[in-house]
């Protein structure tokens, strides 16, 4: 039978434990790296989204001002609206 010394057992261990906290941690700084690259894929996802709702907000908007545009003759550019009269006006020379 072959026998470790104290020193030796508690050396052993010690090792060991070291190697599986160096694993443990090489294993969470890959997995905070995984989230980063996963924020970054959620963060440009949403700066997309965003950029496709404001397309079709604009583009709702567009339609709308043609609309009102040919139902009251008058062009919105360069125009307000009176919010108690809903009087449109001309603010350059139109």
């Amino acid at each position: 039978m072959s026998f470790l010394t104290p020193e030796q057992y508690w050396k052993w261990r010690l090792t060991i434990e070291e190697m599986n906290h160096a694993e443990t941690k090489v294993a969470l700084l890959k997995s905070k790296v995984d989230i980063k690259k996963l924020e970054g894929a959620l963060s440009a996802t949403y700066v997309k989204d965003a950029m496709v709702e404001s397309d079709k907000i604009k583009n709702e908007y567009s339609i709308m001002k043609k609309e009102l545009e040919q139902d009251i003759g008058v062009s919105m550019n360069d125009a307000i609206i009176d919010g108690h009269t809903y009087e449109v006006k001309q603010i350059k020379g139109g």
